[in-house]
């Protein structure tokens, strides 16, 4: 088994990009006879590979993206997707990299219930009402830029957009002012830890989630061949960590979200993805999945978009990093349980090498 590759819409750690709200990376593991037979219908006269933002922009491109979906050959078994809504990441980046390690320090663990996300939700719908007159929108400028920069100046200008936003909260500002008032101040020394923008970057979050999801449906290690991404390449010495093979294996995660450390990646590549008809199958995949969730956001969805959710994009999402405005918090961890991030953390403490 072989899985392969690519994503769609990425920006780094540009969240509030207005022309790519959303990002997708996908894989398929289908051999490379299979790719072939199914990218071939979209080939133009002159192209050396298939491009969905390309095919997508003709009817007959249309046409042949629909047919090569309705084969029943691209299926949950061999392909997944992974989505971001970047906006609503930015709620997770406040909870996750500022609220919480403040709650952390007085025994509050939001990750377990999923009071995290439930939390992240709540900012993304409520954040406007809380903090109006355009303060919502000004703290999450402010905290885009703290993070691609991580500079003391940036987390300083965050730190003062924070309160003025929270001076000027709302009364029935209620929880969400108490959240962020926990942040106030502590900026630079939260994002201190982490040296490259690219730590944010969704890609790294959805290349993992893709991994453990292929690891459920093998016990084997297999190769992972990604197209050229500068972002993921960035961030290649943690991943390497997370696929060390002398590593103890663990089980981390509450719930549903769980994941099984090492990732069992025997070999990581990036390739040109003119040379894998596998990685433009990926490209394909992720593609139309930015296609179809953007244009569902914006109302804009036609008969090609509605086609394209139902003959294979909806089995093939998951874990998709969206705003849910009915979230539903999972249950309480068992005591044996451990947190996702403390897992993660601890695995890494006791396998990175010293020099890395």
């Amino acid at each position: 088994m072989h899985l392969y590759c690519d994503e769609s819409g990425n920006t780094g750690a540009n969240f509030l990009d207005p022309k790519q709200p959303i990002f997708s990376l996908a894989s398929t593991s289908l051999e490379e006879s299979v790719s072939c037979d199914l990218i071939a219908p979209l080939f133009r006269p002159g192209q050396t590979e298939v491009k969905y933002a390309v095919s997508k922009r003709s009817s007959r491109g249309r046409q042949a993206i629909l047919k090569m979906f309705s084969r029943g050959l691209i299926s949950a078994e061999n392909s997944s997707i992974a989505v971001t809504d970047k906006k609503f990441s930015l709620s997770c980046h406040l909870v996750d990299k500022l609220i919480e390690p403040a709650l952390y320090e007085i025994g509050v663990d939001i990750y377990a219930g999923d009071v995290a996300l439930q939390l992240a939700n709540n900012f993304h719908f409520y954040g406007p009402l809380a903090f109006p007159g355009g303060s919502w929108d000004k703290l999450l400028v402010a905290l885009e830029r703290a993070l691609r920069e991580r500079t003391s100046q940036a987390c300083a200008n965050f730190d003062l957009v924070l309160a003025n936003a929270a001076s000027a909260a709302d009364a029935d500002a209620g929880i969400l002012l108490d959240m962020v008032q926990m942040a106030m101040g502590r900026t630079e020394e939260h994002l201190s830890p982490f040296t490259h923008s690219s730590a944010f970057d969704p890609i790294v979050a959805a290349f993992v989630d893709l991994i453990s999801r292929q690891m459920q449906r093998t016990p084997d290690w297999f190769p992972v061949t990604h197209d050229h991404a500068k972002s993921l390449r960035q961030q290649e010495q943690f991943l390497r960590t997370l696929m060390s093979p002398d590593a103890e294996e663990v089980c981390v995660g509450y719930g549903s979200r769980k994941m099984e450390l090492p990732l069992r990646i025997s070999r990581l590549s990036f390739e040109d993805s003119r040379k894998y008809p596998q990685l433009q199958l990926a490209d394909l995949l992720a593609g139309a999945a930015v296609d179809v969730i953007t244009a569902i956001s914006n109302g804009a969805d036609d008969s090609f978009h509605r086609e394209l959710l139902d003959v294979c994009l909806g089995d093939l999402v998951t874990n998709p990093v969206l705003p849910n405005f009915h979230f539903k918090p999972g249950a309480a961890p068992s005591t044996s349980e451990k947190s996702l991030v403390d897992g993660v953390a601890r695995f890494l403490s006791r396998n990175e090498s010293t020099d890395s």
